[in-house]
């Protein structure tokens, strides 16, 4: 659910982000900053800030089914 609350833009972004493994990680995350038109590092950035996002929402998600039980 938490990603379903991302915009579509930041959802297959993050997922795309982690999609791969050791050095195709590593080209992939190249690729991807030049079809976007920014640096690798400002690829890096967008990508911490999504994922910060994320782990809040899973927080407060595990924090809601803690205090149900």
């Amino acid at each position: 659910s938490c990603l379903q609350k991302l915009s579509k833009e930041k959802r297959e972004l993050i997922l795309a982000y982690y999609a791969r493994d050791k050095q195709a990680k590593i080209d992939h995350r190249t690729e991807m900053a030049q079809r976007l038109g920014i640096s690798v590092e400002t690829l890096r950035v967008k990508a911490f800030r999504i994922r910060a996002t994320l782990e809040q929402c899973l927080e407060r998600c595990i924090d809601r089914m803690a205090q149900n039980k």
